[in-house]
């Protein structure tokens, strides 16, 4: 895609305008405190949905956009040390949670900054760069241009900015967000692959009960079939009893005269 121009939208407390490459405001949106209060956004939806109607009537595409936040929309703190740890104290004391922040550290005229705000207020426009076919090329505080708080951006303003590529991608809060929301689809992705993945280990878990259940009934099965056999009582080979015959007398030898009776005789 071939993008013709920039536009430079600037982001306010409960506004947004939006300026050509000269400076000329082309289309400004102003928000209900309903739909957006103290930089909280109330109502996502509504503010998705002003913030979709904006830009269709803004004839956007093929263009490069910059959004440019006010000093009113961020939370700033000039540190003493380059420590991080200043640094995360900073951010832990904005109160809003920490996946919901843009924050940045950097360094400008010898000073340490630390700049944040809050993801919701410029993510929108960022969703639907793609519908409107534009790209949003820089999420960027205003306080790093050294641009005045004023009510609106003057052409030198937009001026300078457009020209200060480097300072720019230094200073750009899109990449953050891009990262935390790549973050969120592989959370998301995993989450998906974890529940997808639940029915499958049920499924294996039955089966492999359903096989144990089957090996179970078969090794019983076959237990009942072998138990005659298993637990027969041996049998004894005792010899048949024969019959004893009576003994017939008279068939007997008959004995001798005893000695004595032998000797008396002959006396």
């Amino acid at each position: 895609m071939i993008f013709s121009s920039k536009l430079t939208i600037f982001l306010r407390r409960n506004n947004l305008q939006v300026f050509d490459e000269k400076g000329n405001a082309l289309q400004e949106l102003s928000v209900s405190t309903s739909v957006e209060k103290d930089e909280e956004i109330k109502d996502p939806a509504a503010y998705e949905k002003l913030v979709s109607d904006f830009l269709s009537k803004l004839n956007a595409k093929d263009k490069k956009i910059i959004i440019v936040l006010s000093e009113e929309v961020t939370f700033q703190k000039t540190l003493t040390t380059k420590d991080d740890a200043a640094g995360e104290k900073f951010f832990d004391s904005i109160p809003f949670a920490v996946d919901k922040l843009a924050k940045i550290v950097t360094t400008l005229d010898a000073k340490t900054l630390a700049i944040a705000t809050n993801k919701d207020l410029f993510g929108p426009i960022v969703k639907l760069a793609k519908s409107f076919k534009f790209e949003v090329e820089a999420v960027v505080p205003q306080i790093v241009f050294g641009a005045a708080q004023n009510q609106t951006l003057t052409s030198d303003d937009i001026k300078k900015i457009l020209t200060s590529g480097k300072l720019i991608k230094g200073t750009n809060l899109l990449n953050q967000h891009e990262q935390s929301q790549t973050a969120e689809v592989t959370v998301d992705k995993q989450q998906e692959s974890k529940v997808e993945k639940e029915p499958q280990d049920r499924r294996k878990m039955i089966l492999v009960a359903g096989l144990l259940l089957f090996i179970f009934l078969g090794l019983f099965l076959i237990f009942i079939a072998l138990k005659p056999l298993l637990f027969r009582k041996p049998q004894q080979n005792l010899a048949p009893l024969q019959k004893v015959k009576p003994v017939d007398e008279s068939q007997l030898p008959q004995s001798t005269t005893s000695a004595p009776e032998a000797t008396q005789s002959q006396q």
